[in-house]
């Protein structure tokens, strides 16, 4: 009887300490400031697994999220683009213990510069742990689990960014009724037209034979390419996600 109590607790304290460790992680904290993410760049580190997609879920995800965290801000005069460094993404072994530390995150930096200058105004650094049973050795797998810790860690990061102590209600109704991965609303294929240089006037030449107006050639409008966008078409795999632990 003694023995499968101190079994029992001995597993509470191992659960408990794993999910102690699980979720948003960050080691930094500001003061509350008012301001707009202007936009939003990606980085991937060398090595990084899935670059371009993951560059692409992130840069939707990021451009989303400051747009809604923007409006909750309302008019501010002070803007700071945002650059996101993608350092490292690990896919849990599903054969490997929880406490071997082969666990499923992505960590990146997200940093606030000043836009003339290029000074650092905040920078900060996030760890997001993806807790699932699923095996995560095939390609489907490894994108549900990426876009979960991308979602999650996202929102809390853009908090931490703003000092605020909650995520916002509007911004968690946003989250849970919007597909934040969506397309930016800005028109990616609108024309771009090309400067053209003026003539310059013609010399006025003294003729008694009058001379055909010259006829200038229409300028054409430039077609801007479109960004790279990554396209899904697959649902959410109802994977479990413990609840965000800020520490």
């Amino acid at each position: 009887m003694i023995r499968k109590i101190a079994l029992y607790t001995a597993s509470l304290l191992f659960v408990a300490g794993c999910a102690a460790n699980n979720g948003f992680q960050t080691t930094q904290t500001f003061a509350p400031a008012q301001f707009q993410v202007s936009d939003v760049y990606v980085n991937m580190a060398d090595g990084v697994e899935n670059s371009n997609r993951l560059r692409g879920l992130m840069r939707n995800a990021g451009k989303n999220t400051a747009s809604v965290y923007n409006d909750a801000m309302g008019s501010v005069s002070a803007e700071y683009p945002l650059e996101i460094e993608v350092t490292d993404v690990n896919y849990r072994d599903p054969n490997a213990s929880a406490a071997s530390g082969d666990r499923t995150y992505i960590r990146y930096t997200a940093t606030l510069r000043e836009e003339a200058s290029g000074e650092v105004f905040r920078s900060l650094p996030v760890t997001y742990y993806h807790v699932t049973a699923e095996n995560l050795s095939n390609s489907q797998a490894k994108q549900n689990a990426e876009k979960n810790m991308i979602r999650l860690s996202l929102k809390n990061a853009f908090a931490r960014l703003y000092g605020m102590q909650e995520v916002p209600q509007s911004v968690q109704r946003h989250f849970a009724t919007q597909d934040v991965f969506s397309l930016s609303n800005e028109s990616n294929t609108k024309p771009v037209i090309k400067p053209q240089k003026k003539p310059a006037p013609a010399p006025v030449v003294a003729s008694a034979v009058p001379t055909q107006p010259a006829v200038q050639a229409t300028p054409e409008p430039v077609i801007a390419a479109p960004d790279e966008a990554i396209t899904e078409t697959t649902t959410e795999d109802g994977a479990t996600v413990i609840k965000c632990v800020v520490c």
